[in-house]
């Protein structure tokens, strides 16, 4: 369950900014409102800057943060689900979860997410290593890095 959907580690509220209750209040308005996913990708950096500079809580804040990420990366949101993923490879489930919030960015044109799939491939990290595929989708990051495709 993503941290957004369930009572879980959260920022302390002594480290909240108003922008914070604001954007809570947003993020919640349900699953289909329009421009959710964005709400919910701004409460994440919101968090996330204010978790950093929180003298206290300082980790159950970022897991706040990466859970919205992953909640508005399940809404096709490219940069909260590459956010996501990265959370997820590095920190938390491993690469199950982590690939498939790179799957929903890279489908979504972000070059970093492309490029990050690519590497998975070509080390074998939570996929079967193909070094074919893997190049393949790290020029298909380049180009889209260049504009080309």
């Amino acid at each position: 369950t993503l941290a957004s959907d369930a009572v879980g580690p959260r920022l302390p509220e002594s480290c909240e900014t108003g922008e914070i209750v604001a954007l809570r209040s947003a993020a919640w308005r349900g699953p289909t409102a329009p421009g959710i996913a964005e709400d919910q990708f701004r409460l994440a950096v919101a968090i996330e800057e204010a978790a950093r500079r929180c003298p206290t809580g300082k980790e159950d804040g970022l897991h706040e943060a990466y859970g919205w990420y992953g909640t508005a990366g399940a809404k096709n949101h490219a940069e909260a689900a590459y956010r996501a993923a990265l959370y997820e490879l590095e920190r938390w489930r491993g690469p199950e979860a982590g690939l498939a919030f790179l799957h929903i960015a890279a489908s979504h044109r972000h070059v970093a997410a492309q490029a990050r799939l690519a590497m998975c491939h070509l080390k074998g990290v939570g996929v079967e290593r193909n070094v074919s595929y893997g190049l393949q989708l790290l020029v298909r990051a380049a180009l889209m890095k260049l504009g080309v495709s």
